[in-house]
């Protein structure tokens, strides 16, 4: 097949020599798109304009909090999280979408824009991007094209959604521009986020918190019953079925209060877990809801119990979340995400 790589040069001027610059990539496709010209790539789009105006909003957390980050951190302490510390927060968001929202600007988790070298690691990422727009090949379910809406002197990579199997790689979809390259500047997208992702969580006004998945597949409501309990047995949950049969499926599980598995130390918890799943048609329909209460454990023998607060209640959101994922992937020989909530297993 022929290759389709695209190479847009610049001349550099104003000084003693010419420097010529150059982005190839591999694939290019329609990531602002009006009505009249939909495609699967259509996304969100950002100008330059918009970059230097976000730029400008953000810069003086920017020069505040960016410039603490160190390339080797692992991420942000659990304690500067649960304070809400705005520098924590702060991370690049070019070779992902934080929490999967795909916007340019603004939204949940606080797009912005900056120059690359703004960020500590802001070249290291540059290299990736550009090396896996050249590539063309996708990387954990993600691959990065140009967009047709780039010009001779400002080129938009947009990264993009995409399913492989068996070797095949479908069409982008949902893409997103998250670099800006110019003459002078090279702007990428970066963003507030602490690492905590609701998904298919949701929160009752009570404090419960319900977790949502749904299964296409020809599977046995009960095929999904040693995953889930071998999950039960890890979270350290005595576990019961009270049903489990070909359609349908009920596992109820509880810890008394004990050292927090989940927060820092400092604190205790107490839980119980229940998870049901139902046939429905072509899928399986998963629900299950947690009960959480926490107590500090500098209280003697007093254990007091107290509700979570919204940090806490995003980390066993997450927590609930990723282990019922993993649970149901496990169960499957071969599995797709098509979406936060849906999966096809078989």
């Amino acid at each position: 097949m022929r290759s389709l790589i695209a190479t847009l040069f610049w001349l550099l001027s104003g000084s003693s020599c010419s420097v010529v610059f150059a982005v190839d990539y591999r694939l290019s496709g329609p990531v602002k798109c009006g009505d009249s010209s939909r495609a699967p790539s259509c996304g969100a789009d950002a100008t330059l304009s918009d970059a230097q105006h976000s730029f400008d909003k953000e810069k003086g957390n920017i020069t505040k909090c960016l410039a603490q980050r160190s390339t080797k951190s692992d991420g942000p302490s659990l304690e500067r999280l649960l304070s809400h510390d705005t520098c924590s927060r702060m991370t690049l968001a070019v070779l992902k979408n934080l929490c999967d929202e795909e916007k340019t600007v603004g939204g949940e988790d606080g797009y912005f824009w900056a120059p690359a070298n703004q960020f500590k690691n802001g070249t290291a990422t540059l290299q990736i991007l550009l090396s896996m727009a050249k590539e063309g090949r996708p990387h954990d379910g993600h691959i990065i094209i140009g967009s047709t809406e780039s010009t001779v002197k400002e080129t938009h990579l947009a990264l993009c959604e995409v399913y492989s199997v068996g070797g095949n790689t479908g069409p982008p979809r949902a893409c997103v521009t998250v670099a800006i390259i110019t003459p002078s500047t090279t702007w990428l997208r970066g963003g507030y986020s602490d690492g905590f992702c609701n998904a298919m969580a949701i929160v009752r006004p009570t404090g419960a918190i319900d977790i949502l998945f749904e299964v296409i597949t020809p599977n046995r409501v009960d095929a999904f019953l040693p995953a889930l309990s071998k999950m039960m047995t890890g979270m350290g949950l005595a576990f019961e079925v009270l049903a489990g049969a070909k359609d349908r499926l009920r596992i109820r599980s509880a810890a008394g209060l004990r050292n927090s598995a989940v927060l820092q130390a400092g604190w205790r918890e107490a839980m119980d877990f229940d998870v049901d799943l139902d046939r429905e048609n072509d899928r399986i329909l998963v629900n299950g809801v947690a009960h959480v209460m926490v107590a500090r454990q500098a209280l003697g023998n007093l254990d007091q119990y107290q509700g979570l607060d919204d940090a806490q209640r995003a980390i066993y959101a997450t927590t609930f979340d990723s282990k019922v994922r993993a649970a149901l992937k496990s169960a499957c020989k071969s599995v797709v995400e098509r979406d936060a909530k849906t999966l096809t297993c078989n």
